[in-house]
Protein backbone atom coordinates (compact mmCIF):
# COMPACT_ATOMS: atom_id res chain seq x y z
CA UNK A 1 0.00 0.00 0.00
CA UNK A 2 2.78 2.42 0.87
CA UNK A 3 4.48 1.67 -2.45
CA UNK A 4 1.29 2.64 -4.26
CA UNK A 5 1.06 5.89 -2.27
CA UNK A 6 4.65 6.68 -3.22
CA UNK A 7 3.97 5.88 -6.87
CA UNK A 8 0.89 8.09 -7.07
CA UNK A 9 2.86 10.94 -5.46
CA UNK A 10 5.80 10.61 -7.86
CA UNK A 11 4.18 10.26 -11.28
CA UNK A 12 0.89 10.82 -13.00
CA UNK A 13 -1.61 7.99 -13.16
CA UNK A 14 -2.12 6.41 -16.56
CA UNK A 15 -4.97 7.36 -18.86
CA UNK A 16 -6.48 3.94 -18.20
CA UNK A 17 -6.29 4.36 -14.41
CA UNK A 18 -7.90 7.79 -14.56
CA UNK A 19 -10.67 6.65 -16.89
CA UNK A 20 -11.36 3.56 -14.78
CA UNK A 21 -11.56 5.65 -11.59
CA UNK A 22 -13.91 8.20 -13.15
CA UNK A 23 -16.19 5.51 -14.56
CA UNK A 24 -16.23 3.57 -11.28
CA UNK A 25 -17.22 6.69 -9.34
CA UNK A 26 -19.89 7.82 -11.79
CA UNK A 27 -21.39 4.36 -12.28
CA UNK A 28 -21.35 3.64 -8.54
CA UNK A 29 -22.97 6.99 -7.84
CA UNK A 30 -25.93 5.93 -9.97
CA UNK A 31 -26.78 3.30 -7.35
CA UNK A 32 -27.47 6.13 -4.91
CA UNK A 33 -30.61 6.69 -7.02
CA UNK A 34 -31.80 3.19 -7.86
CA UNK A 35 -35.01 3.35 -5.83
CA UNK A 36 -37.66 5.91 -5.04
CA UNK A 37 -36.72 5.84 -1.36
CA UNK A 38 -33.06 6.54 -2.12
CA UNK A 39 -33.99 9.40 -4.42
CA UNK A 40 -36.27 11.00 -1.84
CA UNK A 41 -33.71 10.57 0.94
CA UNK A 42 -30.90 12.03 -1.15
CA UNK A 43 -32.99 15.01 -2.26
CA UNK A 44 -34.09 15.66 1.34
CA UNK A 45 -30.45 15.53 2.43
CA UNK A 46 -29.49 18.03 -0.27
CA UNK A 47 -32.31 20.35 0.72
CA UNK A 48 -31.53 20.11 4.44
CA UNK A 49 -27.86 20.98 3.91
CA UNK A 50 -28.44 23.66 1.27
CA UNK A 51 -26.95 21.89 -1.74
CA UNK A 52 -27.66 23.65 -5.05
CA UNK A 53 -30.45 22.23 -7.21
CA UNK A 54 -27.94 21.27 -9.90
CA UNK A 55 -25.51 19.55 -7.49
CA UNK A 56 -25.56 16.19 -9.29
CA UNK A 57 -24.78 17.78 -12.64
CA UNK A 58 -21.97 19.85 -11.11
CA UNK A 59 -20.53 16.77 -9.43
CA UNK A 60 -20.60 14.75 -12.67
CA UNK A 61 -19.08 17.63 -14.64
CA UNK A 62 -16.39 18.09 -12.01
CA UNK A 63 -15.43 14.41 -12.03
CA UNK A 64 -15.27 14.41 -15.82
CA UNK A 65 -12.91 17.41 -15.77
CA UNK A 66 -10.34 15.79 -13.44
CA UNK A 67 -6.99 15.37 -15.18
CA UNK A 68 -3.88 13.35 -14.38
CA UNK A 69 -2.04 16.46 -13.19
CA UNK A 70 -4.85 17.12 -10.69
CA UNK A 71 -4.41 13.65 -9.20
CA UNK A 72 -0.66 14.13 -8.88
CA UNK A 73 -1.02 17.58 -7.28
CA UNK A 74 -3.58 16.41 -4.73
CA UNK A 75 -1.66 13.20 -3.95
CA UNK A 76 1.49 15.21 -3.29
CA UNK A 77 -0.41 17.52 -0.99
CA UNK A 78 -2.51 15.02 0.96
CA UNK A 79 -0.85 11.59 0.86
CA UNK A 80 2.12 10.89 3.08
CA UNK A 81 3.79 7.48 2.58
CA UNK A 82 5.90 7.62 5.71
CA UNK A 83 4.75 4.97 8.19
Amino acid sequence: MLDEVRRIRESEVTDEELDRAKQAFLQGYAFEYDSTAKIVNRLAFYEMYGYPADFNRRLRDGIEKVEKADILRVAQKHLDPTP
